[in-house]
């Protein structure tokens, strides 16, 4: 029996080149097509400088979960249902920012006047659930809970993640800087209000003293603690469509002084953003959440998410946002969002802030 022959040389040297070829062309161009798994960036985002890490800082106005906002929670058995909208942009923030309207009570009235606003200690998951890691406590309704309130609702925010900004024990607690720490930086939040109602002592619980030399005082021990520092101003005529003489110098002022972003409430409505010196001022992001359904501009409402590099502010994005039925926050496009920009005098959602931003 004959052995069978074997393939002629030269077909083996043409596959020994073809494995070789598919070898070397899978090391080299799977080198350039196969890239690590890259993180999902939320709307507006940018992706991150190779050199520095980007943070994002959310801000949003006045918050109040008393009143209507609260009966909405309990109809619907949900403590965090006046967030439920607009999770994803608060909750995926490295900082979120707010100013708290309603104050805390260990003990609520049970049935108290209309525009006395107090929140029940279990509400504090409404806040945690929203992803909220400051809050500024100096506003004119601090008064609806007394000192006692103020007290507790520091010591609450404290034991559950949460920063307060421009309210404590005491007159030099209620000065302290509020202070975030991320990965990227350390920011710090200076919180005032121009509509004094509980104005702390250096015995007594409530918020910040109003003033330019007390600004300048904190931003002065603001700026050597952190690498960030943001002022929340409480101020401006109630349901004006832009901001008055106070508010533009306090803002200037304190940018002035070494502030880095200045964010504004109080007046219910929407006014101008404005870039100054390369900084962001938000004169009045108006309601976050509230129960004001009878006026139409105080149910439109913005946040601003702040994209730093490093600790420099870049490049800011509005989110325009309606308050609906159920005095949830909630991303809107199209028309109304057109009328939202224009009350933040603004022809776009992206705003650049530095060159190169």
């Amino acid at each position: 029996m004959k052995k069978p022959k074997g393939l002629p040389w030269w077909i083996s040297v043409i596959a020994l080149v073809l494995v070789s070829a598919v070898i070397l062309a899978g090391l080299f161009f799977g080198s350039k097509l196969i890239k690590p798994a890259r993180g999902l960036i939320t709307y507006g985002a940018v992706s991150p400088s190779p050199n520095l890490a980007t943070t994002s800082l959310v801000l949003c106005g006045d918050v109040m979960l008393a009143r209507k906002v609260r009966d909405r929670a309990i109809d619907n058995d949900d403590v965090s249902w006046p967030f439920r909208k607009n999770l994803f942009l608060t909750a995926n923030a490295d900082i979120a920012f707010a100013n708290l309207e309603s104050l805390f009570c260990e003990k609520p009235n049970p049935a108290p006047a209309h525009l006395v606003f107090q929140l029940h200690p279990e509400q504090i998951d409404a806040l945690k659930v929203a992803g909220f890691d400051v809050l500024s406590l100096a506003n004119n309704h601090a008064n609806n809970v007394g000192r006692e309130g103020m007290a507790f609702t520091v010591g609450l925010l404290r034991s559950n993640g949460i920063e307060p900004s421009g309210g404590g024990r005491n007159l030099a607690e209620a000065h302290l800087p509020a202070l975030v720490e991320t990965p990227n930086l350390t920011a710090a939040f200076c919180s005032y209000t121009a509509t004094a109602s509980l104005t702390a002592s250096p015995e007594s619980a409530g918020h910040t003293a109003w003033g330019i030399v007390h600004l300048l005082n904190d931003l002065s021990r603001a700026k050597e603690e952190a690498d960030l520092v943001v002022v929340s101003l409480h101020a401006g005529d109630e349901y004006a469509p832009r901001e008055n003489a106070l508010q533009r110098n306090f803002a200037r002022a304190a940018i002035d002084a070494g502030a880095d972003i200045v964010v504004g409430h109080h007046p219910h409505v929407l006014e101008p953003i404005e870039v100054y010196r390369g900084r962001l001022i938000c004169y009045s992001l108006g309601n976050y959440v509230f129960d004001q359904p009878w006026n139409y501009d105080a149910m439109q409402s913005a946040a601003v998410e702040v994209l730093l590099r490093g600790a420099e502010p870049r490049r800011a994005y509005i989110h325009p946002l309606q308050i609906n039925a159920e005095f949830q926050p909630e991303p809107v496009d199209g028309p109304v969002a057109d009328e939202i920009l224009e009350r933040l005098g603004v022809e776009t959602t992206r705003l650049t802030l530095l060159p190169g931003g």
